[in-house]
């Protein structure tokens, strides 16, 4: 009867998962047409200005949005359901002057802060990046206002266009104005010997003095894609609605007061945001860690650490005392990478968590199963072979993507590749685990994991970054132990208090057993490759192999049937009606 309330129907789990992950993989394949340029610009120095700018851009975010879309998704979802369509509506309204509040006071916090953070990690000039990326706050936050409302509408595809619009933007303006800078200063160079009216004597340390600015330009594409992101969310509210009609309206109960909403809202946002702002300030928290301990290293054990990469290392950065910015730029090359799979997965906890609290909140426990192990079974599909093939053929994809110019990079990043490919498969699974811990009402429980893992991953890292034989590489094992930790607590506490039973041997031993012949079989298949094609072309063609036979081994297991897509097929055409 629901529908009758809606101009257009709303979307099924599946079908709000199919969008959102559709989406996600056209931002991602956008956001590497992104970072791998850029890479290729800046190298590992001026990455790492570049990733630096993120790591106190992420818990500042995080602090200013403050879990407040998930809370107006699950309130919204949770009064579409019971027929509170004023209720609805007053979520949206209250919801403006907090995300405004909240995003203005982050975009003065990232400016003030930016200063001593930029001394505290001993990369002074990563303070343009900071600065330009401070803007992003305020936009991000206005664009919650509207993705977390839509998403508890179940109405993806305006949260999956503004995306697309986001990452488009910061594509084409991230690139023109960093490729601009580097050229133009470099022109001064070769004209003048200056960078900006200063004498160099070698070009390497004339593209030092550029690559702060140029990671700037880069980082300016991304603030420009978050004002382009709302300003279509905006419009779009005006002009076609929420779609719900005035017969819902008129039905309705009487709203609860503002005031009673709003601490609603809050009550639900702060657990999740404080969940999401530890996780955050741990990565800031390793970020400083790891530079730190890297200059500790140079200064008590320099031999040590540059005897293990040897030549990998350029001269000008040693002489520099950027082999902490450097090594550290090597890493963000392979988050760069590793981290695309949790961003699509964590697709498909937003989308099923409307979904999920509707079921939660009518006691539907046949429903609620269904949903949860659908979307941990579509997770382990995707998470797991994406792991095991990042660890096996990381080293010749960071060629592929980074090779030529960078490869003193690759060479750094491939030795680090290998544990975090492992790790992504646990961080791939446990966002969309938490979100429906979240969509169920369990809301501290995934705060109280995320701090545990936290607070592990913080630990591991200044004890084995600290090693010199061990260093940069440290992180990617930090990783593995804290996001394996979270995986396997929060799928315990979600089966226990869902009250539900699953065969976990069905769900996760299929992909597992396929990405494992298929890592076995691709290995052998490369090197055979290799000898009649060239080398990034070969890399192409296993990966494209890896994919066909690991679902060929899913289908011919019956572990995915024809029917689920045809059935999901049908299901998309009827929503897009």
């Amino acid at each position: 009867m629901r529908k009758l309330f809606f101009k257009k129907r709303n979307q099924s789990v599946l079908i709000g998962a199919l969008i959102l992950t559709l989406s996600t993989v056209v931002v991602k394949i956008l956001g590497a047409f992104f970072k791998i340029p850029v890479g290729k610009i800046l190298g590992g120095v001026g990455n790492s200005y570049f990733e630096a700018a993120y790591a106190l851009y992420n818990p500042v975010d995080a602090l200013a949005v403050a879990g407040l879309p998930i809370a107006i998704s699950r309130t919204v979802s949770e009064n579409v359901a019971k027929g509170r369509f004023k209720d609805v509506r007053l979520v949206h309204k209250i919801s403006i002057p907090i995300f405004l509040s909240t995003g203005t006071v982050g975009f003065f916090m990232m400016i003030f802060s930016a200063f001593y953070y930029s001394n505290l990690i001993n990369s002074p000039n990563a303070i343009f990046s900071t600065l330009v990326l401070s803007p992003t706050i305020l936009f991000s936050c206005l664009m919650s206002i509207y993705r977390g409302y839509y998403q508890g509408l179940k109405n993806m595809l305006p949260t999956a266009i503004s995306e697309i619009i986001e990452a488009a933007s910061k594509l084409v303006f991230g690139l023109l104005f960093s490729s601009i800078i580097v050229y133009f200063k470099m022109d001064e160079y070769r004209k003048f010997s200056t960078v900006f009216g200063k004498f160099y004597p070698s070009a390497e340390l004339a593209e030092s003095a550029i690559l702060p600015f140029a990671a700037a330009g880069a980082i300016a594409g991304i603030s420009v894609g978050a004002v382009l992101g709302f300003l279509f969310l905006f419009f779009r509210h005006r002009k076609y609605g929420d779609g719900i009609t005035q017969k819902a309206l008129i039905l309705s109960p009487e709203p609860a007061k503002p005031m009673q909403t709003a601490k609603l809202l809050i009550k639900i946002a702060l657990p999740v945001g404080f969940g999401a702002l530890i996780m955050n300030l741990g990565g800031l928290i390793d970020t400083i860690i790891i530079r730190r301990q890297l200059c500790h290293i140079m200064e008590t054990c320099s031999g040590c650490l540059l005897g293990i990469y040897s030549s990998n290392i350029p001269a000008d950065k040693i002489e520099a005392k950027q082999v902490h910015d450097f090594l550290s730029g090597c890493l963000g090359y392979v988050s760069s990478i590793v981290m695309l799979v949790p961003g699509i997965t964590q697709m498909l906890g937003i989308s099923a968590l409307p979904t999920i609290t509707e079921a939660w909140a009518l006691k539907d426990r046949e429903k609620l199963r269904k949903n949860i192990e659908t979307i941990i079974k579509v997770t382990a599909i995707i998470s797991i072979p994406s792991g095991i093939g990042l660890s096996v053929f990381g080293e010749s994809i960071l060629s592929l993507l980074y090779g030529g110019i960078r490869y003193r990079e690759v060479n750094v990043a491939s030795k680090i590749i290998v544990t975090m490919g492992i790790a992504t498969i646990f961080t791939s699974m446990s966002a969309p685990i938490c979100s429906m811990l979240q969509a169920i009402g369990k809301i501290n429980l995934p705060l109280g994991l995320l701090c545990a893992g936290a607070f592990i991953k913080i630990v591991t890292n200044y004890v084995l970054v600290g090693i010199p034989e061990v260093n940069i590489q440290g992180a990617g094992i930090g990783t593995l132990i804290c996001y394996g930790f979270v995986f396997f607590f929060s799928m315990y506490f979600l089966y226990r208090e869902c009250s539900i039973r699953s065969n976990f041997l069905t769900i996760f031993l299929g992909p597992l057993m396929a990405s494992i012949l298929c890592a076995i079989l691709s290995l052998y298949l490369h090197k055979i490759i290799e000898i009649f094609l060239p080398k990034n072309l070969s890399i192409i063609v296993i990966i494209i192999l890896f994919v066909a036979v690991y679902l060929s081994i899913l289908f011919a297991l019956g572990y995915i049937k024809s029917k689920d897509f045809m059935l999901l097929k049908r299901k998309f055409l009827a929503s897009c009606h």
